[in-house]
């Protein structure tokens, strides 16, 4: 099971350029795979959109990607939150208050998405796949995968409000 880091681009980008916020489960379905199949990937894959973002200087796309009872007020918060600021500072974010930082980041975005270029440009095959092994420690999803999981968010069941 592989998701499409490049439709995922798009979706956020899509999103953003018309001031909304998108789902986890609306990414998953960018690359036409179901939640249930996908909820294990999304995170990782959010994470290397952020690694990307990072090496463009562009601000994290990811914080954006919300739970659907958040997509209407853009709120990241439980998993979802120290997931992207564990993988923030994983790329050496310093954050002394999150939640500006969550909002500076997703005004970012919403402004940065008006000239963003359409495609992703990614030099891999714009696939991210779940490695056989896993993924390394270091690896900024890492924190989101192990946040989404600390918090019971480990069966697709339990992942409705995704």
């Amino acid at each position: 099971m592989a998701l499409d880091i490049n439709r995922t681009y798009r979706a956020i980008i899509n999103a953003a350029r018309e001031q909304r916020f998108i789902s986890y489960g609306e990414i998953a379905k960018a690359s036409d795979e179901p939640w249930n199949k996908a909820y294990r990937v999304v995170p990782q894959q959010l994470g290397k959109l952020m690694e990307i973002a990072h090496e463009r200087q562009w601000p994290y796309l990811s914080s954006v990607v919300v739970t659907k009872e958040n997509v209407r007020t853009g709120t990241l918060d439980g998993g979802a939150l120290e997931g992207f600021l564990g993988a923030a500072r994983g790329l050496g974010e310093q954050i002394d208050d999150p939640a500006s930082f969550v909002a500076d980041h997703q005004a970012k975005v919403f402004a940065w998405a008006k000239d963003a270029p359409d495609m992703l440009g990614a030099e891999d095959p714009a696939r991210v796949a779940a490695p056989a092994g896993g993924i390394g420690k270091s690896h900024p999803a890492t924190a989101i995968a192990r946040t989404l999981i600390r918090n019971g968010t480990r069966g697709a069941s339990s992942m409705s409000s995704i």
